[in-house]
């Protein structure tokens, strides 16, 4: 049995890839495999990035998704979590979006729909749509949550950088400062 208190997998369930579209039965088959060779906590995205907002036809979709997956998890004895930060739908206002992160090298992502923090606006933006997903997920309940900070992520103006110790730790903070007894289980 691997060492460690929390022994994850991320299944990044967005994009329509297998983890956001197979059908229940093979992920109940994945996760049972996954279980015997040691791992006890799945994390899932809700998948903002394929979204308009919460307005959006699959919203309700990507939400039953989640809620199946945690379903699907504790019936394993899994933890279940999801991670958020600041990328979130495609109908995010422009006045609200984050600068780009320099990227000589194109391997920071700079993709998604990532909002500023620093903009009061943009905050409330972000913690506006966190609680919503944290409704959502309120009857199947989350064991842990998950910030990182680039991928989709990501702000580069002058408030946020240097991001990945300054922008990111601020609305990580934000995030998890919110009430968890709605979510949390």
């Amino acid at each position: 049995m691997p060492q460690g208190s929390l022994r994850g997998m991320y299944f990044a369930t967005h994009f329509h890839n297998w983890y956001h579209v197979a059908p229940e039965a093979e992920i109940v088959r994945y996760l049972e495999d996954l279980a015997l060779w040691g791992v006890n906590a799945l994390e899932i995205c809700f998948p903002f990035i394929n979204l308009q907002d919460w307005n959006d036809p699959q919203a309700d979709v990507a939400v039953g998704m989640m809620r199946m997956y945690a379903r699907v998890a504790r019936d394993l004895g899994l933890q279940f979590g999801t991670g958020v930060n600041n990328t979130l739908f495609k109908g995010v206002p422009p006045h609200l979006r984050a600068t780009p992160l320099p990227d000589p090298t194109h391997r920071r992502g700079n993709s998604g729909h990532p909002v500023c923090p620093s903009q009061p606006e943009g905050l409330e933006y972000i913690m506006e749509n966190t609680r919503k997903l944290f409704q959502h997920m309120a009857d199947a309940g989350l064991d842990f949550l998950v910030h990182w900070p680039y991928d989709e992520g990501g702000c580069a103006c002058e408030k946020c950088l240097p991001w990945g110790c300054n922008g990111f730790v601020k609305v990580s903070r934000e995030i998890t400062q919110l009430d968890g007894s709605s979510f949390l289980v």
